[in-house]
């Protein structure tokens, strides 16, 4: 798996995102969360991630996410762990960003020109679609993917850094939509709840990135694994599959039958096809996919508990950089 862009697929991670930026004079129109974000005078600047740095354990780029007084980022073990097994998550994650693959827009509204202090920004966040190469120059033009629904964190500016609000305290946390690439022509989007960003914008750039929320248990095994199935299903088939090679590792560690779908049909060993369930319970996918918060209720509504035992979402964060860039919205 070590040259494989499935690697990150793995996890949910392969989150690149592509920051585009231009400053346009306007008007913010936005309602979100009964809050009117319409304001006279404000001014967009977009960017576009030129960079996306995952953890390399649970302490980086975490937060506190269900209350407990104590930070959480579930990836960054995963990416601990994968890279005990020599996958190198960020250099996958690299080569992506470098082919414009699964990129994120970002359009941050302020009526502060000097993006110094602003009680009541907030940033709207887009899928783009797939530019390769990708212009990192500042002035790189990037389309929107309308497929992807946008999202916006409300929240304000301070010192010259913004913070969005703590999704602990509202009743409809804010939820990101990211387009993971996992392997070819093979895309999925997954939400990440109870979203949260913070971040220091300038007039040319973005910097001290970061963002955190988490996938719940049910986004997992209803977007994440099946689309895992259709990726690893392509990797098996692949000819001719020597040994030592990607096709190899997921014929033998992936198409191992004995066990029942969704759909109560049975999954066959060795038949070069990769089934929901031979992925949900693979033991490596199990390990990496345990979630380790409480953060809704019995019902499906948001209501993190600190410490809780019904573990049903996976903390999750990232940080990232950003350069200018142009699209429209």
């Amino acid at each position: 798996m070590r040259n494989l862009k499935l690697a990150g697929s793995l996890l949910f991670i392969a989150c690149s995102s592509q920051p585009q930026s231009t400053n346009d004079m306007g008007q913010s129109d936005i309602k979100i969360f009964g809050q009117d974000l319409a304001r006279a005078n404000a001014m967009a600047f977009r960017y576009v991630t030129n960079q996306i740095l995952l953890p390399k354990n649970q302490a980086q780029y975490n937060a506190d996410l269900d209350g407990n007084g104590k930070s959480e980022n579930a990836l960054g073990g995963m990416v601990g762990l994968l890279s005990s097994q020599n996958i190198d998550l960020q250099k996958e994650e690299d080569l992506l960003i470098s082919h414009g693959d699964g990129l994120q827009l970002f359009s941050f509204m302020t009526t502060d020109t000097g993006l110094t202090t602003d009680a009541e920004a907030h940033v709207t966040l887009y899928a783009a679609k797939q530019q390769d190469p990708p212009d990192f120059s500042g002035k790189g033009g990037f389309t929107v993917d309308p497929v992807v629904k946008s999202s916006v964190l409300v929240g304000s500016l301070a010192s010259g850094s913004f913070q969005s609000q703590d999704p602990k305290k509202l009743s409809e946390p804010p939820t990101v939509y990211i387009k993971v690439p996992l392997y070819d022509d093979t895309r999925v989007t997954l939400p990440l709840r109870g979203a949260r960003s913070a971040f220091t914008p300038l007039a040319d750039q973005v910097k001290a990135g970061q963002i955190n929320g988490v996938v719940r248990r049910s986004d997992l095994e209803e977007i994440l694994i099946p689309a895992l199935a259709i990726t690893f299903t392509k990797v098996a088939q692949t000819e001719p599959c020597t040994q030592g090679s990607n096709c190899a590792f997921v014929r033998k560690s992936f198409d191992t039958g004995d066990c029942t779908n969704p759909n109560q049909s049975m999954a066959k060993a060795g038949d070069n096809v990769v089934d929901v369930c031979e992925v949900s319970q693979n033991a490596l996918v199990m390990l990496l996919l345990t979630p380790d918060l409480q953060m809704f209720d019995s019902k499906g509504n948001w209501k993190p508990v600190p410490d809780g035992k019904e573990r049903d979402s996976l903390s999750f964060g990232v940080a990232f950089k950003a350069v200018n860039a142009k699209f429209s919205e």
